[in-house]
C-alpha cells in the first residue's frame, strides 16, 4: 500500500489534478442529466459499458478494447441523435449565460400586488402564466408578444388575462418592477411526465424553467390552482404566503441578498452526486492513467554545468565533461522528459579552493516527478580551479616583419597602451602582455591610423570592459643629421 502510495505521489502532477477535476464535472454533470431523464435505463447501460471497458482495459483483452473503440463513434452518433434536445438545451444556456448580471428584484409592495393578483385569478379560475426573470437573458426563447411597460397592479394582471383579452392565453413579462410585455409565446417543454395534468401553460412554463433560470407562475383555468415552474421542476403552491415566500427567496438568491447562504447551498446541494462523480473520476484516473509499470532507459553524453564559482576564480580542469544517466519511471514520466536539456549541475560554492572530486547524486539533476536516478557513469567528477589575479598589462603591436620594424626607423604608438586583466595564478610568469593581430609589412603608413584587433590569451578576463580594438598608428623618423 505505502508502496502505492508513494508511486501516485510521484506520479501526481497538477495537470493530473485539474484532469480530475474536469471529468469529475462530466461526470456529475451526465448523472444530473440522467436523473432527469424518463429514460433512466440508459443510465444503467452506460454505467455497464463503462466496467466492461475498465475491465478490458485492466485484463488487456485486446479484442473488446478494439470493439469498444470501433463502436465508440458510433455510440456517440446515436447518443446525439436521441439526445439532440437536451443538447440544444444545454447550448442554449451556455451561450445565454453571463457573469455577475443581476436584475432589479421587486420590491416587498409589488410583490404583494402580484402575490394578491395572482390569489384572485385562482380564486376566479382564470387562467395566467407569469413570467419572472433570473439572471441568464431570456430574450432569445421568447417569440411574439406586445410591449406594455406598465406598472404592476391588481386591475391590469386581471384584464390581461382575461378570456375576452386577446393575450390572455400567452405569458407576461415581469421585469424592473414593470410589465414589460404580454400575450408572448414560450418554447414547449416535451418531458410530459413533469407536466401531469397540466395543460399548455404549465408546458411552456417548464419548457422555458428549462433553458434559463426564470421562475413561471401558472394559474389553472380548470382547478383554480397555483404552480411554479422553476429549474425544468413543476410544483403546486398550496397558499398566497408559500407563494409570497417562493418570489423573496428567488430574489434574493439572485440578486446577492443571501450570497454567504446561496454558496452554502450550492456546495452541498447533491452534495452524495458530486462524491460519487469525484471518486468515479479519482477512480477512471487510477485504473486508465496511473502507470504502474516503470522501465529504465540510458542516456548518453549529459553534460556537466558548475554554478557559483568562487569570485575571481577560473575553471582549469573538469573530467569528465560529459556522464551517462541511466533512469527509471513510468512511460508518462518519460514522456514530459527532454534528453537534450538533460544536464547536471554542480554548486561550486562549497568546493574547497583549487579542486575537489564530487560526486554526483540525484539532486544534480533536475526530473520530471516519476522518475529517478538509478545509476550514474562515471559517479564521480573531477574539478579544478584557481584564484584570478588583477594586473595591468601592456598590449603589444605585432607585426609580419618584426626585424624591419625594429631596425627600420618606425616608431609604433597604440592607444589604449594598457589594459587591466585577471590572470591565473599560474600564468602571470607566462603572459607579460596582450598582443594584436600581426600587421601586414604593405598596412605601414606612416602617419595613418589602424583599428586593430586584440589576441587575449586563454584563461585571461578583462577586468573591466576590454576593447575589441586599439588603434595603431605607424611613424617615421627622421635621420639625424650629419656633423
Amino acid at each position: 500500500m505505502q508502496e502505492t502510495l508513494t508511486t501516485v505521489w510521484h506520479q501526481m502532477r497538477v495537470p493530473d489534478v485539474l484532469d480530475v477535476a474536469i471529468v469529475a464535472v462530466l461526470i456529475y454533470g451526465a448523472l444530473h442529466w440522467l436523473r432527469q431523464r424518463t429514460t433512466r435505463s440508459v443510465a444503467v447501460v452506460l454505467m455497464g459499458m463503462t466496467a466492461i471497458y475498465v475491465l478490458a482495459h485492466e485484463m488487456e483483452m485486446y479484442l473488446t478494447m478494439a470493439a469498444f473503440r470501433l463502436a465508440g463513434f458510433a455510440v456517440l452518433v446515436a447518443l446525439v441523435v436521441v439526445y439532440q434536445d437536451d443538447i440544444r438545451r444545454g447550448v442554449e444556456r451556455l451561450s445565454t449565460w453571463r457573469v455577475g448580471h443581476r436584475r432589479q428584484a421587486l420590491t416587498r409592495p409589488e410583490i404583494d400586488t402580484l402575490v394578491e393578483a395572482v390569489r384572485i385569478l385562482a380564486t376566479e379560475k382564470i387562467g395566467a402564466l407569469i413570467i419572472l426573470p433570473g439572471r441568464r437573458p431570456i430574450e432569445p426563447h421568447l417569440r411574439g408578444g406586445v410591449v406594455v411597460e406598465g406598472q404592476i397592479s391588481i386591475p391590469l394582471l386581471h384584464s390581461i388575462f382575461h378570456h375576452a383579452s386577446m393575450g390572455h392565453d400567452g405569458a407576461v413579462i415581469i421585469d424592473r418592477g414593470r410589465i414589460e410585455r404580454l400575450g408572448v409565446h414560450l418554447p414547449l417543454t416535451r418531458n410530459l411526465q413533469t407536466v401531469g395534468r397540466g395543460g399548455t401553460r404549465h408546458a411552456a412554463a417548464v419548457g422555458l424553467s428549462e433553458r434559463c433560470d426564470a421562475l413561471a407562475i401558472v394559474v389553472s383555468e380548470e382547478r383554480g390552482t397555483i404552480s411554479i415552474a422553476e429549474q425544468g421542476e413543476l410544483r403546486a403552491i398550496d397558499s398566497a404566503s408559500a407563494l409570497q415566500s417562493t418570489l423573496e427567496r428567488f430574489y434574493g438568491e439572485r440578486n446577492g441578498s443571501s450570497t454567504e447562504r446561496r454558496s452554502w447551498g450550492t456546495l452541498v446541494q447533491n452534495l452524495m452526486w458530486k462524491a460519487v462523480a469525484v471518486v468515479l473520476a479519482t477512480g477512471l484516473w487510477f485504473l486508465l492513467a496511473l502507470e504502474r509499470e516503470t522501465v529504465q532507459r540510458a542516456i548518453a553524453d549529459v553534460p556537466v554545468e558548475f554554478r557559483n564559482l568562487p569570485l575571481h576564480h577560473v575553471l582549469q580542469d573538469v573530467y569528465p565533461e560529459k556522464v551517462t544517466v541511466t533512469l527509471s519511471g513510468s512511460d508518462r514520466a518519460f514522456s514530459l522528459l527532454d534528453p537534450a536539456k538533460l544536464k547536471a549541475v554542480i554548486d561550486l560554492e562549497n568546493v574547497e579552493r583549487g579542486g575537489d572530486r564530487i560526486e554526483l547524486t540525484e539532486r544534480h539533476f533536475s526530473l520530471p516527478r516519476g522518475l529517478s536516478v538509478m545509476k550514474l557513469e562515471p559517479e564521480t567528477v573531477q574539478v579544478s580551479f584557481e584564484r584570478l589575479v588583477p594586473k595591468q598589462l601592456p598590449i603589444e603591436v605585432a607585426v609580419e616583419n618584426e626585424e624591419l620594424l625594429r631596425h627600420g626607423g618606425w616608431q609604433v604608438d597604440v592607444d589604449p597602451a594598457t589594459v587591466n586583466v585577471l590572470i591565473p595564478e599560474s600564468m602571470l610568469k607566462t603572459v607579460s602582455s596582450i598582443k594584436t593581430e600581426a600587421i601586414k609589412q604593405a598596412a605601414w603608413t606612416p602617419g595613418a591610423s589602424l583599428q586593430v584587433k586584440l589576441v587575449v590569451p586563454a584563461g585571461v578576463q578583462p577586468q573591466e570592459s576590454l576593447p575589441g580594438q586599439v588603434r595603431v598608428t605607424f611613424r617615421k623618423q627622421q635621420p639625424s643629421p650629419q656633423n
